[in-house]
């Protein structure tokens, strides 16, 4: 490397560690350049690994882990009936850390194999080429680092309400909610999407009781209708959900939050009272790095980028949350190393033809990927569809977790996939296998057509899908 006036000269400068940000960087560096990764954190991961997907599938795990054991053991006969189990969230966050600690070193341990060079510190981009790192808050300079590309890949944060303005205690955002260190009694969730139901769950499951609060007239409107209306039967076992409400004034007292939320359908104002609350409403891209330059967003607030992901500032590229798109880790990796690769491969862009599947870490498990019967009608598209409930299916009898469904949407024109959904134990894990014949245009018989595993979970995909070309066997 070398040194020119105190700025160190790279071949790629990427701001932000997490799965856009490292993938990117470690792919890099395998193709031979000299990369250096800037984080705010100490070690890679970013908020993904350390105050989001990660730690909140380690206590989502763990809290189904629990119900299981006071409740599924019993019921299956397994285990006489026993005095009430208490969960000890000391011992479930020191075994959240200790899988975020883990997989933080396996990435650290990637980037001294590949080279690449992590810098700590808050980076800022003065101009196309030349980025700042601010290790403390004194204003000085700090480091300069010039590099002919910049990748930006600083992810999301979380969005803020007026009327619920954070505190850290008793009004929260999801990340502190992961580092809680004891049970509210009452907790109140601000939004029903992918993270407030999922933390809604977790901390029901461990003994509060929880209401879920949503202002849109019903919740995961961009979800399969069936699909959400199953996952519902249980959901509504576990947490009160109150949608069309929007909540219009807060007061924080000593020992709880007292909460004013309005019904969007009659305009009655119910009064709520919680230990704690959680502002789970989305997130919005972090500019923090890049505030200063002219950089064109859209109505959405995303950065414009090109086919290639470079920016309206030549040599200043962007990925994951902060373009178009789902603000998914899934989708930042892809990015990232697809924006790699063009350069250094010379590939084709691939950013219009993948298939990006959403997941709801409920229980049960929420998955959709490509299109949904109404999305599909709305663009004139007849559909044929065909569903499985997963009642029918043996492995999920056997396992007692038979409450679930899975879609499979076909063109009718010409039995092409559109679209595949599901509710269920693992649906994650499942409906994988239905991700390469999406992606690939395959028909709902060529899906139909592979020999899955007897009995398996997979069944009730295949039978999805031969029911949507009219050739199941137990339809």
């Amino acid at each position: 490397m070398m040194a020119r006036n105190n700025q160190t000269l790279w071949d790629l400068i990427v701001i932000g560690a997490g799965p856009g940000g490292y993938s990117a960087a470690i792919r890099a560096a395998q193709l031979g350049w000299r990369v250096v990764c800037i984080d705010q954190r100490l070690t890679p991961g970013g908020t993904c690994l350390h105050a989001g997907c990660i730690p909140s599938k380690a206590l989502l795990d763990d809290s189904h882990k629990y119900v299981e054991a006071i409740h599924t053991l019993t019921s299956h006969h397994l285990l006489s009936p026993v005095a009430p189990l208490q969960p000890d969230l000391t011992l479930l966050m020191a075994r959240k850390q200790r899988v975020i600690n883990k997989l933080a070193d396996g990435i650290t341990a990637l980037f001294k194999k590949q080279g690449v060079t992590m810098v700590c510190g808050r980076a800022e981009v003065r101009q196309p080429g030349l980025v700042a790192v601010h290790h403390d808050d004194s204003g000085e300079n700090g480091t300069l680092l010039q590099a002919p590309r910049i990748l930006l890949a600083m992810g999301s944060v979380a969005v803020t309400l007026p009327q619920l303005p954070y505190d850290g205690d008793r009004i929260v955002d999801a990340a502190a909610a992961l580092s809680w260190t004891s049970i509210p009694r009452r907790l109140v969730v601000v939004g029903a999407g992918a993270i407030g139901l999922e933390l809604g769950s977790l901390w029901a499951r461990l003994g509060s009781q929880v209401t879920l609060v949503e202002s849109q007239p019903d919740i995961l409107l961009g979800m399969e209708a069936l699909v959400v209306r199953q996952a519902l039967r249980l959901w509504q076992q576990q947490v009160t959900l109150l949608v069309h409400h929007a909540v219009v004034s807060t007061t924080v007292r000593e020992n709880e939050v007292e909460l004013s939320v309005q019904d969007g359908r009659t305009g009655t104002v119910r009064q709520l009272a919680a230990d704690r609350v959680l502002v789970a409403v989305g997130r919005c891209p972090n500019r923090e790095a890049v505030s200063s330059l002219p950089l064109a967003y859209s109505a959405a607030g995303r950065m414009v980028v090109d086919e290639h992901f470079e920016t309206s500032i030549p040599g200043l590229f962007a990925i994951g949350d902060l373009i178009d798109g789902p603000m998914l880790a899934h989708k930042a990796t892809d990015d990232g190393i697809a924006c790699v690769e063009q350069w250094l491969e010379g590939r084709e862009p691939r950013c219009s033809s993948r298939v990006i599947p959403h997941v709801v870490y409920t229980d049960p498990e929420l998955v959709a990927m490509g299109m949904t019967t109404q999305q599909a009608q709305s663009q004139g598209i007849a559909v044929r569809s065909g569903s499985c409930l997963l009642a029918a299916n043996g492995r999920a009898q056997a396992a007692d977790r038979a409450v679930g469904v899975v879609r499979v949407i076909a063109a009718a024109a010409d039995d092409r996939l559109l679209g595949v959904h599901a509710c269920g134990p693992q649906a994650s894990e499942m409906m994988a296998m239905a991700l390469p014949a999406l992606q690939h245009g395959w028909s709902s018989r060529q899906l139909g057509e592979l020999v899955v595993p007897h009995p398996s979970l997979a069944e009730a995909l295949k039978e999805a899908a031969l029911l949507a070309c009219h050739r199941a066997i137990h339809g």
